[in-house]
């Protein structure tokens, strides 16, 4: 692990980008990149979309927006200048550069780790705040204790993982945002009686028609951006993220939102990574099934029925007329399930359980 003592100047800055743009090390490469890009002429930086639900897209966006995000997530956060903070996240999106620029106007003392599934195993002192994805969280909760504000975003945690996490002491919390948002628009803690978000100051939200959650954030130049977010809104500060609009499933004439089936099935299934989805059906239009990431499908299958799934609350229309268990899903760089990738270029080699309902 490594040390970043951030001046917010561009000398102090150079020594890095000397020191590390011919690195081996994608982290160091890549913060290398990043601030030249940040402390030469031009007033945008690129950056570029997670491509969890389509292709990677890049766009511009204004270095004055950026730090006006990261001002957001310090007012928080409460960030006090030489705050310690770890980046174990990647460059090359939106997550990886907010945290250099926070560093850089909040002036904390930024930490950088590897780049894999568990960035914590050298820690051996307290941070005060980190950022990371749930694969990572799930590897490092032996060590979770040594950071004071946790954020984790990128995917949900499932049920079981979230009550381990937030029995410890850490303060630990969800993001909600995109690239679009130059990170995060809301939060919410784990371990709280319910499941909503709290949007951050400057943030104002909206549901349209179809309960798509709309946002609207001048300070970062966000203008009435449409998200394919279904969301609850319980008040003009909080709501509740019920699933996506892509991923809804239209089955025999009644819309299935995957993620509230997710939601029921966590106690069934715990501590697998799982997901609801769709294949074409000639009676139904899609059919419901569920996919199941083991590395061995034999060992841990479930005995799974109709009557299990009606137990659990399921309607007729949301019980998944197939199971797969299989030994990978596809994902991006940044660990997120690729859902209909995963289901369009499923292999039967790759399938290790089938059951027909």
């Amino acid at each position: 692990m490594e040390w970043i003592d951030f001046d917010v100047d561009k000398f102090d800055a150079e020594k890095y980008i000397r020191a590390w743009q011919k690195e081996k090390d994608p982290l160091k490469k890549g913060i290398a990149k990043f601030l030249e890009e940040w402390y030469d002429d031009s007033v945008y930086i690129t950056i570029q979309s997670s491509g969890t639900t389509g292709a990677v897209r890049s766009f511009e966006v204004l270095k004055e927006h950026m730090e006006e995000s990261a001002k957001m997530t310090a007012s928080f956060f409460n960030f006090k200048k030489a705050d310690t903070a770890l980046l174990c996240l990647s460059m090359n999106f939106i997550a990886g550069k907010m945290m250099v620029v926070r560093s850089i106007v909040s002036e904390l003392k930024l930490a950088i780790s590897n780049l894999d599934a568990n960035p914590l195993k050298n820690l051996v002192s307290e941070i005060d705040f980190c950022p990371m994805v749930p694969m990572q969280v799930e590897n490092s909760v032996d060590k979770i204790y040594l950071i004071k504000q946790l954020l984790i975003g990128g995917a949900s945690l499932n049920e079981e993982l979230e009550a381990k996490v937030a029995s410890i002491h850490t303060a630990a919390f969800m993001s909600f945002g995109m690239a679009e948002t130059l990170s995060h628009i809301a939060i919410r803690k784990l371990g709280a009686p319910n499941t909503t978000f709290q949007i951050l100051n400057n943030v104002i939200i909206e549901a349209n028609g179809d309960n798509c959650l709309v946002i609207s954030a001048p300070k970062i130049g966000v203008e009435k951006l449409v998200t394919k977010d279904l969301i609850e809104l319980l008040d003009a500060t909080r709501f509740k993220w019920l699933g996506r609009s892509d991923n809804l499933i239209n089955s025999g004439g009644v819309k299935i939102i995957p993620e509230l089936v997710e939601g029921v099935l966590k106690e069934a299934i715990p501590g697998l990574y799982f997901f609801i989805g769709s294949i074409p059906d000639k009676r139904l239009g899609e059919k419901v099934v569920l996919l199941i990431e083991s590395k061995n499908g034999l060992e841990e299958q479930i005995n799974f029925s109709k009557k299990m799934f009606k137990i659990l609350g399921l309607s007729v229309f949301e019980i998944p007329k197939e199971v797969l268990i299989v030994s990978k899903f596809e994902r991006t760089e940044s660990r997120k399930i690729k859902r209909k990738s995963t289901l369009e270029n499923l292999k039967n080699s790759e399938i290790l359980y089938q059951v027909r309902l």
